[in-house]
């Protein structure tokens, strides 16, 4: 009997651990999609119609309303120009996606907004490269938008 007892207690750990493993596999995987520093309105998804746009229009100079009317969703957490304006500034030296030292909306700000709308190798990349980029394959730009796509 104490021996069944035993085994029984056993299994249940060995479930209980499993289950466990499981929900914590979950959780780190919903938190990985959600905290991405590209996601600019803070709305769990990162995408080109807003937060590429967001990135795009802050590279151009844009500030308060302006950098936002017509693209933060209301469900967002960050709705407020300045707290955009934070995020993207959060970004820093990231946002240079070529890599010259220069963060230029016809270069970085272009090969965000279009990685972010799905496009990759010379489609990404075809006349938006500075000349003086440190990254100027498709291979390197992806790799680290993908990069900025996972951190934060």
């Amino acid at each position: 009997m104490l021996v069944l007892l035993n085994r029984s207690l056993k299994f249940f750990v060995v479930i209980m651990l499993s289950l466990c493993m499981i929900s914590i596999s979950y959780a780190e995987a919903g938190r990985a999609e959600k905290m991405s520093i590209l996601d600019i309105d803070a709305d769990g998804n990162v995408d080109a119609p807003t937060d590429g746009l967001l990135i795009l229009r802050s590279m151009f100079g844009l500030t308060d309303d302006a950098l936002t009317t017509g693209l933060v969703v209301s469900d967002a957490a960050s709705i407020g120009s300045v707290d955009i304006a934070s995020r993207i500034k959060m970004l820093g030296d990231l946002a240079d996606v070529d890599g010259n030292g220069n963060i230029d909306a016809l270069t970085d700000g272009l090969l965000t907004l279009r990685y972010l709308f799905g496009r990759e190798g010379n489609t990404l990349v075809a006349g938006v490269v500075a000349a003086d980029a440190t990254r100027t394959t498709a291979a390197d730009i992806e790799a680290h938008l993908k990069a900025l796509m996972l951190a934060l």
